[in-house]
């Protein structure tokens, strides 16, 4: 799937599998909201048509109403610049393009480590907000 704005090419994204199904509500799977659900998923973002970023996990499952994903299995996201973010799961809202890691992360830059718990980002790993108290996160390098 891929989504174009004025200025071309905005994201794409692939994966292996792809089914939509009836998003669970308590206990219940209700017809009126849908999510979809990807295994080995992989998504681009693109500036003036040109790569900017991708956000690869073994799967995700987005609500279609809210355009909202949750990225879950060694998640990696990698960006211009020699940018790039690890962890076990993030959420990513189409609306606002932003990304949030509630868990653990390794954010890296260059020879830069950076490891912590909870993290809230842009697509491109441009602006970087950490959730947690200001002796987390941990500069490793």
């Amino acid at each position: 799937f891929t989504e174009y704005d004025e200025g071309g090419r905005s994201f794409t994204l692939s994966a292996d599998s792809f089914e939509i199904r009836n998003k669970k509500v308590r206990f219940f799977r209700t017809a009126m909201l849908k999510e979809a659900v990807m295994e080995n998923v992989k998504l681009d973002f693109y500036q003036d048509n040109q790569w900017a970023s991708s956000i690869q996990g073994q799967q995700a499952v987005m609500d279609v109403a809210r355009m909202a994903a949750l990225f879950t299995g060694a998640v990696t996201i990698r960006a211009r610049g020699d940018k790039s973010l690890e962890s076990e799961s993030l959420s990513w809202s189409r609306q606002t393009g932003a990304i949030r890691v509630d868990g653990s992360f390794v954010y890296r830059e260059g020879k830069k480590t950076i490891q912590g718990t909870g993290l809230y980002t842009d697509n491109n790993l441009a602006t970087l907000n950490f959730l947690q108290p200001a002796d987390n996160p941990q500069n490793v390098n």
